[in-house]
């Protein structure tokens, strides 16, 4: 059974869901006087986001302009999304560095403080809604190094292309080879090496294991929280 401390290295994971977001609406700005959208849309698509897979070049230059800063703030980024329809909408993904639970108001700190960035930089066309939460328990796994994190978890992963004629695989997760940028992952017994730069999406999918390792976390961190405070 795997156990969130022994999970990865750093501060233990903390997986409870606040039900809490925040959703804030921003108009389009003005053009600013001498300077090109286009040219400024492409100056930010040249940006690098790490290692991440299954996220467009412009989504994840916008990820790479506001990590400095929601990390400064004390969190880290988890997943930035950009979709439209009727309405486009910017969603940032967010866990407290401490993995304490997200609030409400850190969804409201983290939308104030990227709304504000986000007005200079201008990088993405037209209006949207800037909407920050937290990733839940069936968090998305974006990084090369979430699926080393979350070893010994069950998730679901979606290829771009099949891989030995299949797309979709659903099992416990092994880890992550670096080196070969592979992610491992165990179905009907087998394991299949992945190769990250193919994944299309990836989440954790909730299970009574995770479940429980949550509220062990849980438990732990306010236990932690009580005796700073004493």
């Amino acid at each position: 059974m795997a156990s969130l401390g022994s999970v990865g290295s750093g501060p233990p994971a903390h997986f409870f869901y606040s039900p809490g977001s925040c959703r804030l609406s921003r108009r389009k700005l003005r053009e600013p006087a001498g300077l090109n959208r286009v040219q400024r849309v492409e100056d930010v698509r040249e940006r690098n986001y790490g290692d991440t897979a299954g996220t467009d070049s412009l989504t994840a230059a916008v990820a790479a302009m506001i990590e400095p800063s929601v990390e400064d703030a004390g969190y880290d980024l988890v997943r930035v999304d950009f979709t439209s329809g009727r309405g486009q909408t910017l969603q940032v993904m967010i866990e407290r560095r401490d993995r304490a639970p997200i609030t409400v108001d850190d969804c409201a700190n983290v939308s104030r403080l990227l709304s504000a960035l986000l007005d200079v930089e201008d990088p993405l066309p037209g209006s949207y809604n800037l909407e920050v939460s937290s990733p839940g328990l069936d968090r998305p796994l974006v990084r090369l190094a979430d699926y080393q994190r979350f070893a010994g978890f069950e998730a679901r992963i979606e290829m771009n292309r099949p891989l030995d004629g299949r797309r979709r695989f659903r099992g416990r997760l092994v880890g992550a080879d670096a080196g070969e940028g592979v992610v491992r992952i165990e179905c009907d017994g087998e394991e299949a090496a992945l190769p990250f730069s193919g994944i299309r999406r990836a989440s954790l999918v909730i299970t009574d294991e995770l479940i429980e390792a949550a509220s062990r976390e849980a438990a732990a961190a306010m236990e932690n929280d009580s005796a700073r405070n004493a």
